[in-house]
């Protein structure tokens, strides 16, 4: 079981403790994301940073300390979307982000904040919050927290709708990513003459319900 510390408001009176079984963080996860939702600032994006930060919070998901931000974006981005008068800062000491992975971040970043939407500052935070997730070894929506990959889709489609259409086939979005890096590389790393003759296409290509 995870360590997690949890520093929060009166208002707020959540706590997770070593130990817990998976239903009561399921449970507590839900009280979390309930209570963000009431302190929401009507903000773009709300809903979706809501939930990760409530998975985050309940030990799912694979998005590191602070998840994944600089401390101070971190807070930036729970005072942009959430009543600051009420709200919770958590701390999740599970691990840090390697080092090793530092040039694959910088790369992410880049790619996603070029083809970012302009709508919002938390395209900001979400596009590190991707980055992050994607040195987890899940399905990317699982490791950002969210509920499924279709709810990804839509956060991508909002914040990098650029890369959203590019995605016409429904590659994973993980494999997509990195599928746009190499090209952007000038590397053809598969040898396979189409995806649609792939024998391995089930492992780039699902549903949104995956």
């Amino acid at each position: 079981m995870r360590k997690i510390v949890v520093i929060s408001t009166n208002a707020a009176g959540i706590s997770v403790e070593r130990g817990q079984s998976l239903t009561s963080l399921s449970a507590r996860k839900t009280a979390i994301y309930k209570l963000l939702l009431k302190v929401r600032r009507g903000k773009v994006n709300d809903y979706y940073i809501a939930g990760m930060c409530a998975s985050w919070i309940a030990g799912q998901g694979a998005l590191p300390r602070w998840m994944g931000l600089a401390p101070r974006m971190f807070r930036e981005m729970l005072d942009f979307h959430f009543n600051s008068a009420s709200r919770t800062i958590f701390l999740n000491s599970k691990y840090l982000l390697p080092e090793r992975n530092g040039d694959e971040i910088i790369d992410l970043r880049q790619l996603l904040l070029a083809n970012r939407a302009g709508r919002s500052r938390s395209e900001r935070w979400i596009a590190e919050l991707i980055c992050a997730a994607c040195m987890g070894r899940d399905h990317l929506w699982s490791d950002l927290g969210l509920m499924s990959r279709l709810q990804l889709s839509e956060l991508i489609h909002l914040n990098f709708p650029r890369l959203a259409i590019l995605n016409s086939k429904n590659m994973r979005w993980k494999k997509f990513l990195y599928k746009k890096l190499c090209e952007g590389e000038g590397l053809y790393i598969c040898r396979a003459p189409s995806c649609e003759m792939c024998l391995e296409r089930p492992l780039c290509f699902a549903p949104d319900s995956d």
